[in-house]
């Protein structure tokens, strides 16, 4: 072998080599970026649930597996429309739905009921092989949940966010990454149900719940 040969070969290890571990960052960072969107259609999908079914519905954030799924409360909040209703009764119905929700939400964030409903998780947001809910990727953790009726953040187990009828949901914050990344973090406003995504370990935004009814109004 020539000296010119043996150099093209040390200049395509070195080329894939940097391909591999820059590639392995790419695609870490892009499996971050698909979990944060998962997250945000799941906000939207448990949203739906609720509205349309007139119960209270969750999402469970598990950290062990890095799972998500939709569970759904056995006891109906709200009884869901069984006629067509005029102008007036419809904008009456949805200001019962939303005062019951409220009232539901705010029962929940403040510890107040003894006996909370009992929740079954849904295919909602399909199915990963025989398992309700869906993977948020191999290289994905979730590092932390807190929500509106957390004490403290939530860093390991089981994380919920609840949903009601109406389409009020809690002040949420969910963080993940992956080792010393930076990671992303999907921040959910109560009683839009805005999901956003933003870089890095964004803290738990302050404020107590119903802070934003003119969300809701715009």
């Amino acid at each position: 072998m020539t000296l010119v040969e043996i150099l093209i070969v040390m200049v395509v290890i070195a080329l894939l080599t940097g391909t591999m571990l820059y590639g392995s960052g790419y695609f870490g960072g892009m499996q971050q970026r698909m979990a944060a969107s998962l997250i945000v259609s799941a906000v939207r999908k448990g949203l739906s649930v609720a509205n349309a079914t007139g119960k209270p519905t969750r999402l469970a954030i598990d950290f062990g597996s890095s799972r998500i799924q939709l569970e759904q409360s056995a006891s109906v909040l709200v009884i869901p429309k069984s006629k067509a209703l005029t102008e007036e009764e419809e904008k009456q119905y949805a200001e019962e739905v939303a005062k019951k929700a409220i009232v539901e939400s705010e029962q929940l964030v403040g510890g107040l009921r003894k006996h909370r409903p009992s929740f079954l998780p849904t295919d909602a947001l399909g199915r990963d092989g025989d398992l309700p809910g869906r993977s948020l990727g191999t290289r994905v953790a979730v590092r932390l949940v807190q929500t509106e009726h957390d004490d403290e953040p939530i860093l390991e187990g089981v994380g919920y966010l609840y949903f009601w009828p109406g389409g009020v949901t809690e002040r949420a914050v969910v963080q993940l990454g992956e080792g010393d990344s930076e990671g992303l973090s999907v921040v959910v406003s109560p009683l839009t149900g805005r999901a956003r995504i933003e870089r890095g370990r964004v803290p738990f935004p302050e404020g107590k719940f119903g802070e934003d009814f003119s969300e809701r109004e715009e």
